[in-house]
């Protein structure tokens, strides 16, 4: 029988109560243990989390911290929320030692320390090249005319699939992965395929992918609306017609005709054109990949050369 690794969770559960995650060997995915009853002896009993909605029969029973008996014969796969959990408990003890920091910054920098969690296309640009630079690529990367380096960049190319079209596109990534650093850039292919490619992975294409010349992927537009509006409240308890009055101009400005700047009507004609390309198939799709990712770069270069 493999060895089993055993995590707990003080405060992990949906309720606060503590959880349990067992995993076999180094797979890396767990079963999730909620608290059940007290039995005799002190001995706790704890139930599969998902013993109600896939009728599932395993459990344990706990003396202290030790496992002293286990029933792991489990009705389904092990889910993906174990990095969900620790990030929450995560935040709620930060939120706890500091109360002076604001919720939203607790939450930010938690995601961003880790490197599997993130909320919008721009936080996982950089969340891949925070991977990157643990791996020791980020030389490769910032030299463009480094094979490993443009392997690198073209994932950043990858949100402007269908979420259909994703594995195939990782596929001909993949083949194309250079020689040099070849275990490092292994490590980062697995990482892109487990976290983002993968049908069970935590961010599935679905949730990141799409073709289009939309070009504010981000939560910006929520985070101006809430800097601003904070701003404009100096009290815990402000007065009631201050509180409306804001209330009411906020809301007659979602009716306000937004025109994008130049710069970025430029951008979305300039994607528009290439995807329209590769839709009608004059471009292949990992070629249009590769045009893809000068977008999502510092700066927006002129892409490399392609043949008509």
């Amino acid at each position: 029988m493999n060895s089993m690794e055993t995590r707990w969770v003080k405060g992990g559960g949906r309720k606060g109560g503590n959880v349990i995650f067992r995993s076999e060997g180094n797979s890396g995915r767990f079963f999730k243990f909620v608290y059940h009853k007290d039995l005799a002896e002190s001995v706790l009993r704890w139930t599969c989390a998902q013993r109600t909605s896939a009728k599932c029969g395993a459990f344990l029973k706990t003396l202290g911290e030790q496992v002293i008996f286990a029933s792991e014969v489990h009705a389904h796969e092990p889910p993906n929320d174990f990095d969900v959990v620790e990030l929450r408990t995560s935040v709620k003890r930060k939120a706890c030692e500091d109360i002076s920091t604001a919720p939203r910054k607790v939450i930010r920098r938690a995601l961003m320390e880790n490197p599997d969690m993130s909320p919008n296309v721009r936080d996982v640009k950089n969340l891949r090249f925070r991977k990157i630079q643990a791996l020791g690529l980020a030389a490769c990367y910032k030299d463009d005319e480094n094979d490993v380096g443009r392997w690198l960049h073209w994932t950043f190319g990858l949100p402007y699939c269908q979420p259909d079209e994703v594995g195939e596109a990782f596929c001909s990534w993949i083949v194309e992965k250079p020689e040099l650093e070849s275990e490092k850039t292994q490590t980062f292919a697995e990482y892109i395929h487990n976290t983002y490619v993968a049908e069970n992975s935590l961010f599935p294409p679905k949730l990141w992918a799409c073709k289009t010349e939309e070009v504010t992927r981000t939560t910006n537009a929520c985070e101006s609306f809430h800097s601003s509006f904070n701003k404009d409240f100096n009290s815990p308890h402000p007065n009631i017609f201050e509180f409306q009055t804001e209330v009411y101009t906020k809301l007659q400005s979602v009716h306000h005709v937004h025109v994008p700047l130049s710069q970025i009507r430029k951008q979305q004609a300039w994607i528009r054109k290439w995807i329209d390309r590769q839709e009608r198939g004059d471009v292949e799709l990992f070629a249009f990949i590769k045009i893809m990712s000068f977008k999502l770069r510092p700066h927006f270069p002129s892409p490399p050369a392609t043949t008509s």
